[in-house]
């Protein structure tokens, strides 16, 4: 290790173990009191994780009124035309320590959902001023330095600043291992991670933005930012909000019953077990940590900047956001932009509409109410995707390269890893479902949907997802989809989707 061979250099060779040992027998067992005995204390301070030392002297603390010295001036006002920088660590690569993962270079970012790259938010305000739209390449400028970033229209952002995350434009990093598509007879159009290095422009208090006559379009897995209808302007029903004070009023609140159901197929009959989610929209924070962990769990590959600016990237579960009102006026009368999340992937419908249109049975039903996808029966016709209401298949356009090692290493063996012209989906990780069910036979006992964690509710921090049998009776999701607030998305189509959403309560004054 690093600290075994920093120990050898200084001349004193020791494993790292043996040297915390020491340390904390110099440094720590003779500040303690509980024990006599090093050996005791060492492995009751494992045990606990804790050790109890005694406190710093009590003394009279004074203002050291001199430390003032050594604090920079306040910021300067913004110069009229010039702009505060906010330059904040990116939520999926943090500081830069996480921009060679390809996986995390890929994953949207919650809000303004692009990837691949930093950018410059700027308030709608300030946009129409500036005469920016999305994607317009801007210099930003404090003194001598200098960074070029598409620029992005941010609704609710503050006027009179420019926002931009940490984390990119590091060419001397190493590559990103990404499953860029292989190259067969015709070029494929390919684009590196973009974006520029903000780390000299923290702690500068105003930059100076030039339009630049360039575009770079950002790669965003969603276009359209709204429930409202562009044409009706009237709200759809994909998201459903009240208030806590409604809600305590009437717990169906927002929540009008499904109508009733009109089909031409005869309804499934599930003796058995019926698998079924339930994802509570008050609960999600949009961390999109489901994303990820769907996408390590089922070997989906990572199509690079270019692709997914096309609308090909491959990810299973898509976190929807959408702003309040129309586009020009999210923020209405209250004067604040409300935003709302919607974790969204294979709604596995009784009456899949995907099902009746393909001509090889390549998406089939199963017994237990999965809409389960068989690869090698797939002839790429992509019927399924244009028949899907909620267009949460993917196709594979190209095959996606696995030659780097580490990569190769994360692979999930459980999952079949797809090739060209075939279409995939979320499959409610049915690998983790037959594994439970071949454990539960070896065992000798019957299964529990509750035992079943599909990899996006394991991962889940706050708990918002919930999967299992809808016919175990008492379990978690047969409760979260009884639910007052349970209610189905697209359930007008009567296609009969298993993945229940339970209303948005937001707790605010009206």
């Amino acid at each position: 290790s690093a600290a075994e061979t920093l120990l050898a250099w200084s001349g004193k060779p020791s494993s790292a173990y043996e040297h915390v040992r020491a340390l904390w027998r110099r440094e720590v067992f003779p500040g303690q009191k509980e024990h006599k005995d090093f050996e005791a204390f060492w492995r009751d301070a494992l045990r606990r994780g804790a050790v109890t030392a005694p406190g710093a002297g009590k003394g009279e603390g004074r203002f050291d009124a001199s430390s003032l010295s050594r604090v920079g001036a306040a910021p300067e006002a913004a110069e009229p035309g010039a702009f505060e920088p906010v330059v904040y660590a990116s939520n999926m690569l943090f500081d830069g320590r996480q921009a060679g993962n390809p996986w995390l270079q890929e994953l949207p970012d919650p809000v303004t959902k692009a990837c691949w790259g930093n950018w410059a938010s700027f308030a709608p305000e300030d946009a129409a001023r500036l005469g920016l739209v999305e994607g317009r390449l801007v210099r930003l400028r404090a003194g001598a330095l200098s960074a070029v970033l598409p620029a992005h229209v941010q609704p609710g952002q503050a006027e009179g600043c420019v926002a931009a995350a940490l984390g990119y434009g590091r060419p001397a990093a190493g590559p990103v291992a990404a499953n860029y598509p292989v190259e067969k007879m015709l070029p494929i159009e390919k684009e590196t991670a973009g974006g520029a290095d903000l780390y000299p422009f923290l702690g500068r208090a105003v930059v100076a933005v030039e339009v630049l006559p360039g575009l770079s379009l950002l790669a965003k897995s969603q276009t359209y930012d709204h429930l409202a209808d562009p044409f009706t302007k009237k709200r759809r029903e994909h998201i459903r909000e009240t208030t806590l004070q409604e809600f305590l009023t009437d717990p169906r609140a927002a929540n009008p019953a499904e109508p009733a159901a009109v089909s031409l197929w005869p309804g499934h009959e599930y003796k058995g077990r019926k698998w079924a989610m339930s994802v509570d929209l008050s609960l999600c924070t949009g961390c999109s940590a489901c994303v990820v962990a769907c996408q390590a769990e089922n070997n989906i590959p990572v199509v690079g900047k270019a692709e997914v600016r096309k609308g090909r990237d491959m990810a299973w579960m898509r976190l929807d956001r959408y702003y309040s009102g129309t586009p020009g006026t999210e923020a209405g009368e209250s004067g604040e932009v409300e935003t709302a999340f919607q974790p969204m992937l294979c709604q596995h419908c009784d009456n899949a509409p995907c099902e009746t249109v393909c001509p090889v049975l390549a998406t089939v039903h199963s017994g237990e109410g999965l809409n389960m996808q068989v690869y090698n029966r797939c002839v790429g016709t992509r019927y399924c995707a244009n028949n899907c209401p909620y267009k949460v298949r993917r196709f594979n356009w190209f095959d996606y390269a696995h030659q780097d090692l580490t990569q190769s290493l994360a692979l999930n063996p459980d999952v079949t890893v797809r090739t060209r012209g075939v279409m995939e989906k979320c499959s409610f990780c049915v690998q983790r479902i037959y594994s439970a069910s071949s454990e539960a036979k070896a065992e000798g006992r019957a299964l529990k949907g509750s035992e079943v964690r599909p990899a996006c509710a394991q991962s889940c921090p706050a708990s918002a997802i919930v999967f299992g049998d809808l016919n175990e009776k008492g379990s978690p999701v047969e409760a979260a989809v009884s639910d007052p607030r349970s209610y189905r998305v697209l359930a007008e189509l009567g296609v009969g989707p298993g993945v229940h959403y339970k209303t948005k309560v937001r707790n605010k004054k009206v």
